[in-house]
């Protein structure tokens, strides 16, 4: 589509100055190993880790080999802290599922250490890790700093456990989503995500600026 548009020489170029940001590993654990059991019964956690760690691996070189040269990859966050999953850890009065925090800790541990192999093996790539594990911990326990009043609950409906279809054009809303770190019980809110974009664009990224 793009050597279509652009033409072959100007596509390969466009290709090779452009930032590819690579995003993954949350719906992994949230939405399969931590809620489906039969994940967890044929996988440990650094098993499944390794597993995904492969994929992330294969994908790079993949786009490396169609000419990608500047590549950021976004690191997990603390997962465990997400308000669905402080909902379901209610025998814990609604703390973080450390195990889950855990899990994102090693992953991206050995993200990074992809990353430096990456590095060194392909010529002329430039790959960083945006790691935004203790940004993100420090906005849950330090919301006040960054602006927030609520970073336990989704601004959709009770911000408990809705997500995706549940918060729809009848869905109840709060009134001052700034002050919320989540827009529903999974995802942040879009000005907790302008927060992490200006984080890594002023860390991590900084490096293709």
């Amino acid at each position: 589509m793009l050597k279509e548009h652009q033409g072959e020489v100007k596509a390969k170029r466009t290709i090779r100055e452009a930032l590819h940001v690579i995003c993954l590993g949350s719906n992994d654990f949230i939405e399969n190993y931590f809620l489906l059991p039969i994940r967890s019964s044929q996988l440990t956690v650094s098993e499944y880790v390794n597993f995904l760690i492969s994929i992330v691996n294969n994908f790079v070189r993949e786009i490396y080999e169609l000419g990608a040269r500047k590549i950021g990859i976004i690191g997990l966050g603390p997962i465990g802290c997400i308000p669905v999953e402080r909902t379901i850890n209610f025998a814990a009065f609604g703390k973080c599922r450390e195990e889950m925090n855990d899990a994102a800790r090693e992953f991206n541990v050995k993200l990074q250490q992809l990353v430096v192999t990456l590095n060194t093996e392909l010529c002329g790539l430039r790959i960083v890790l945006g790691d935004i594990f203790d940004l993100g911990l420090d906005i849950i326990s330090n919301p006040t700093a960054y602006g927030f009043k609520n970073v336990a609950r989704g601004c959709c409906g009770t911000g408990l456990f809705e997500v995706s279809i549940l918060c729809n054009s009848l869905s109840p809303t709060c009134c001052n989503a700034e002050e919320y770190s989540f827009w529903d019980a999974v995802h942040p809110s879009q000005r907790a995500y302008h927060i992490v974009a200006d984080y890594l664009l002023e860390t991590a990224f900084s490096v293709f600026l």
